[in-house]
């Protein structure tokens, strides 16, 4: 997270095992939340299955988490259709000129 800290990027992606929110009891990703927020972003995360997004047949259940360091971006996070014609409304249960960091 120190290269967070240096560029301070708008928008930062982040992914990991589903289980990540469970570890120790939900404390591990607790504290992750709280470290992002106390630099400054408003998080969105949310579990979902790769296999419901892709041509993949295998389920893959990821975390992402989505961090933004605007008001705007975080309440802009839009909706859509993915290219399987499925709703990904769930999308906006995690959340123009972004700088994207992705780690």
């Amino acid at each position: 997270m120190k290269i967070v800290k240096k560029i301070k990027p708008r928008i930062l992606f982040l992914e990991n095992v589903k289980n990540l929110i469970s570890h120790n009891q939900g404390r591990t990703f607790k504290d992750i939340v709280n470290y992002i927020e106390d630099l400054g972003y408003k998080i969105k995360y949310k579990v979902i299955n790769t296999c419901d997004y892709s041509n993949i047949p295998q389920n893959r259940e990821r975390v992402y988490i989505i961090c933004f360091s605007e008001e705007r971006d975080y309440n802009n996070f839009g909706t859509g259709v993915n290219r399987l014609g499925r709703d990904t409304s769930a999308t906006q249960e995690f959340s123009d000129d972004a700088t994207v960091l992705l780690l």
